[in-house]
């Protein structure tokens, strides 16, 4: 693996990293407080560093070019110390043979179809019990300002990101709920069991609350999207 760094894989809505202006993708350089410096950051050595210190001047690499920007730590973001609201990871380029990367593709799609779904699942599960947080997901203007952040990173951020809308878009389809292909397919399953086709009536009504709902659902994700831009 070349270019390996330590790099930002997450930002929280409203953190202090985002209110910085930091996003996803920056690749951190260096940290400075209080007269200490972190020149050669890691995982670790870089939630201890924030930990410790109340004000950071956190510099990092976007677009081949060196920003810096200070943050405040805050209390509440990290369990138990302070935090600024990222995730981060080791990552760089890694070159294989055809053969090679062609598997590891393969894994890398079955990881993130797995993680979407469960991801999808939970905040379902959220919405239904009444404590979705709807600054986990986004709608098409969240995605709009998403894709613009991707292209800064390059090509390959964009071909990630477009794969991942893909395999969200596939994932909602299939669930079994009215106006959906997942939908249709649980009809066909309960016609299949009872051996007798369902009524056009009752099929059509299903399916005309099953799109009411999701048009609401699109609107209030729609929402939260447009206020978290105007807050950007």
């Amino acid at each position: 693996m070349t270019d390996v760094s330590l790099t930002i894989t997450q930002v929280l809505p409203d953190s202090p990293a985002a209110k910085a202006g930091i996003k996803s993708g920056d690749r951190i350089v260096a940290l400075y407080g209080n007269g200490d410096a972190l020149e050669d950051p890691t995982i670790e050595s870089t939630k201890e560093f924030i930990g410790a210190h109340s004000d950071i001047t956190f510099a990092y690499l976007r677009n081949k070019e060196i920003k810096a920007v200070e943050v405040l730590p805050i209390d509440g973001v990290v369990s138990g110390q302070k935090g600024i609201g990222i995730s981060m990871d080791t990552a760089g380029t890694l070159k294989l043979p055809v053969y090679e990367a062609v598997y590891v593709g393969s894994l890398a799609t079955v990881n993130m179809t797995e993680s979407t779904a469960l991801g999808l699942l939970h905040f379902f599960k959220n919405l239904f019990t009444g404590n979705a947080a709807f600054s986990e997901v986004a709608g098409p203007v969240g995605i709009v300002g998403i894709v613009s952040d991707a292209s800064e990173q390059g090509l390959v951020n964009l071909i990630l990101l477009t794969a991942l809308i893909s395999i969200n878009l596939a994932i909602i389809n299939l669930l079994p709920f009215p106006a959906l292909d997942g939908g249709r397919l649980l009809f066909i399953l309960i016609e299949a069991i009872k051996g007798s086709p369902i009524r056009p009536v009752v099929a059509n009504t299903a399916n005309g609350i099953g799109f009411i709902l999701l048009i609401l659902l699109m609107v209030v994700v729609t929402y939260h999207d447009i206020v978290r831009l105007l807050h950007s």
